[in-house]
């Protein structure tokens, strides 16, 4: 009796494998171009997002730097915010019936005028901040502003010094005049005189101490705007 074969572990081997080369079609050739025209669009797309994406991230970044530099941190910007907005509305509605020339400064005078009064230390580091991108990036309109600067502090220094020297003659003809009137009528008017002396010499100090702080923020400005 003949005994059943063993089936071999392997594989048996099969025969010669002969690879037979086809030519391309134009068909393929034309799909294999638009797949890489597609994936080539496809990688660009995705860079130029990635870049949009880091750009406006930077941006934010650097905006946010900006404020937190322009911000004084001992002034809280709410409510006086709004304080602002609503003195800039309040300049609008106030010249809405006057003629354009009105209507363009009162807001922007009402808006700047609050700021200046609830947020000093933030609207003069905006200010300054302002002037340092102006000299930056426009150096010729930068000159000329500081040019109208500098004008306006000589026009406030010589009109302090005309103050000065009208409110010296006025006292001097009121003295002459009070002491022809006390030969003339026998009254006192010298404590009367003094009162008014001492009013308005505590009038004329303080536009003097506010032209000189007008004139030393000025000056302040102008070193800073020089040492950029």
């Amino acid at each position: 009796m003949e005994q059943p074969r063993r089936k071999s572990i392997y594989d048996q081997p099969s025969g010669t494998i002969e690879l037979e080369e086809r030519p391309v079609t134009a068909l393929q050739r034309n799909v294999g171009v638009a797949r890489q025209h597609l994936q080539s669009f496809y990688a660009q797309t995705v860079q130029a997002s990635n870049k949009t994406v880091d750009s406006l991230l930077s941006a934010e970044n650097q905006l946010a730097k900006e404020a937190k530099a322009i911000r004084a941190p001992n002034e809280p910007l709410t409510p006086h915010l709004l304080y602002v907005g609503i003195a800039a509305l309040t300049g609008s509605i106030l010249t809405r019936n006057r003629n354009i020339l009105l209507r363009l400064t009162i807001p922007p005078l009402f808006l700047f005028g609050s700021a200046s009064y609830l947020l000093p230390a933030t609207t003069q580091n905006l200010v300054n901040r302002v002037s340092e991108l102006e000299h930056r990036h426009a150096p010729g309109f930068a000159r000329s502003q500081d040019a109208a600067f500098g004008q306006a502090r000589q026009s406030l220094g010589w009109a302090q010094s005309r103050i000065e020297k009208t409110a010296s003659d006025a006292k001097k003809r009121i003295e002459y005049g009070s002491q022809k009137a006390e030969e003339l009528s026998g009254l006192k008017f010298t404590s009367a005189l003094d009162k008014t002396e001492a009013r308005l010499e505590q009038y004329k100090d303080r536009a003097i101490a506010k032209g000189k702080e007008i004139k030393r923020d000025a000056e302040a400005k102008e070193v800073q705007i020089k040492s950029l």
